[in-house]
């Protein structure tokens, strides 16, 4: 194996382990709730699993197609380079609507925030959200394996 791929494989691995989304959560389940060890360790597993699945199918697709398999982007290119109007009027009205909801809904009433007393959140999170909280941290920060794949490349 070539001693510059694993340099920069162990490189790309350090900046990516350092990664706040994970942390910030993984810190939220120790001090938030009730049963600290046991939810972490269904969201590491929840992690675990999904890299788990997602090792699995990466490699069973480059098993079945090998590296003969060329996808066409070219038409999500297209899309990006000159998208059609009607997306810009899509992005218009989603945009319009969600500032128009967060006017009208987040309306909070000053006798509700006077009366509370502000103390610190007790989280009731069971071990199945703790373990769906991992999947979707870590299915959200798939993206951060894109350098890998080109490291690898």
């Amino acid at each position: 194996m070539n001693p510059t791929l694993l340099i920069t494989l162990f490189g790309i691995a350090l900046l990516d382990s350092i990664n706040p989304s994970a942390v910030v959560v993984t810190v939220a389940q120790l001090s938030c709730s009730k049963k600290p060890v046991a939810n972490c360790l269904a969201y590491i597993f929840g992690i675990y699993i999904t890299y788990l699945f997602l090792g699995i199918s990466i490699y069973s697709f480059y098993s079945a197609f090998g590296n003969s398999f060329k996808i066409d982007f070219n038409s999500l290119i297209n899309f990006i380079d000159q998208p059609p109007l009607w997306a810009f009027y899509l992005q218009l009205v989603i945009g319009i609507s969600l500032i128009v909801y967060s006017i009208y809904y987040f309306k909070p009433r000053i006798e509700e925030v006077n009366d509370k007393k502000f103390t610190p959140v007790e989280s009731k999170s069971s071990l199945a959200s703790s373990f769906l909280l991992g999947i979707t941290v870590t299915g959200v920060e798939a993206s951060t394996a894109l350098p890998y794949f080109g490291a690898i490349s």
